[in-house]
């Protein structure tokens, strides 16, 4: 058994994919903070963009979460397809896992 699979089953081990996903998130609480801070000095100083400051919050939190979310979502649907041995053409959409199994 190598050092991996010994982290591994500790429950130690830390893919890449996991450390640039918390990178990520680390970076957006950070822009969720600042992005706040920001935006409660617009709409104290001019109330009239008060929208367009909301709309801009908004969009900052919906599209890395959406994205991310959607790519590890992808990822971890092909390496359990390669775990449990099912061919490639099993990770199609709207595959019937089915004829697989």
């Amino acid at each position: 058994m190598n050092r991996a699979d010994e982290k591994l089953k500790q429950g130690k081990y830390f893919s890449f994919t996991k450390i640039v996903l918390g990178v990520v998130m680390l970076m957006w609480l950070y822009g969720i903070a600042l992005g706040s801070v920001i935006m409660v000095r617009i709409v104290s100083e001019f109330p009239d963009s008060a929208v367009q400051a909301y709309l801009g919050m908004l969009t900052y939190i919906g599209a890395p979460v959406s994205v991310a979310i959607g790519f590890y979502a992808w990822k971890s649907k092909h390496e359990n397809l390669t775990k449990l041995g099912l061919p490639p053409e099993a990770a199609e959409a709207d595959a019937v896992f089915g004829e697989y199994l």
